[in-house]
């Protein structure tokens, strides 16, 4: 930690389905850490940015990591009063959907980097992010729709939407551009530089007017139904995951992953990955004719 800004990471492997929630706990221990240090530390921290440490940023949630495993069983839901559908609800409403609403709404301005792949859950957590900057070998499927904040990103295009959701395909760095999920791509290797520099830009601003600042964008998006859709998604979400789960109740040999990755990578699939970067590229050479 700088005076200027914090730097956070997640721990993701290739494949490797892990949790997202030491990144969940590392915002709401600075937060605490910090209110209860008198806001030393908050008021010196200017901007916080979020990358992985890896190859990838992530890959989503965890589905059955022994560490994992063990925080259910010590915070479990039902030993809560919340048993069956109820306690499911609760957990994902509590540690996805309003954990992510509330990361939206960080008083400090949150610049996120994305490298390699960005799947799922992890997508939504991009979408928390001030402003996003990724590599040029970055792979987003944000097709969860447990917090899915695409429609928005997308400008309420919902065709592309639901192309994008429905053949569960992969947005490449250059196509999340063009649609406005990230607001830059550069070389894999100058991620980090790039980061850099813009918290160094983004700092020097006045905290209260960065804060108004980002208060404003947010507001014309809630304005038009911004949290109210995010909330209401979670139910679809739950249905889905419900059926799910019965699914591999009875069928147990069955993978337990949701990212359909592999799919996403064979040729018929793809190729509309790829189609959608040429068509970013013919955009730019006819401009500069």
């Amino acid at each position: 930690m700088t005076p200027f800004h914090a730097r956070a990471t997640t721990h993701r492997y290739m494949y490797c389905i892990e949790a997202l929630f030491n990144a969940f706990f590392f915002f709401a221990r600075a937060s605490t850490s910090c209110i209860s240090k008198n806001n030393i530390i908050l008021k010196k921290v200017r901007v916080i940015v979020l990358r992985g440490n890896g190859e990838h940023f992530s890959s989503g949630h965890d589905l059955g990591t022994k560490e994992h495993s063990l925080d259910l069983q010590q915070d479990s839901y039902t030993s809560m009063g919340y048993p069956g559908p109820s306690g499911h609800y609760k957990m994902w409403s509590d540690l996805d959907v309003e954990m992510c609403l509330r990361w939206r709404q960080l008083s400090k301005p949150l610049i996120i980097g994305i490298q390699g792949y960005c799947i799922y859950h992890a997508c939504a957590v991009m979408s928390c992010g001030d402003i996003v900057i990724a590599a040029d070998n970055a792979k987003f499927m944000p097709s969860l729709v447990e917090v899915t904040t695409l429609p928005w990103d997308l400008a309420l295009n919902t065709k592309k939407v639901k192309e994008i959701l429905m053949m569960q395909r992969f947005i490449l760095s250059h196509e999340a551009e063009r649609l406005g999920l990230v607001n830059k791509v550069v070389e894999g290797g100058k991620l980090d530089t790039e980061l850099q520099r813009l918290a160094s830009i983004v700092a020097k601003g006045d905290p209260f007017h960065l804060r108004m600042m980002k208060q404003a964008a947010n507001s014309a998006q809630d304005n038009a139904g911004y949290t109210a859709h995010i909330r209401s998604s979670l139910s679809h979400w739950m249905s889905y995951r419900w059926q799910w789960t019965e699914h591999q109740r009875m069928h147990p040999t069955r993978p337990d992953r949701l990212a359909p990755v592999q799919q996403a990578l064979g040729e018929d699939i793809m190729s509309w990955s790829r189609a959608a970067k040429y068509a970013q590229r013919h955009l730019q050479i006819e401009g500069s004719k």
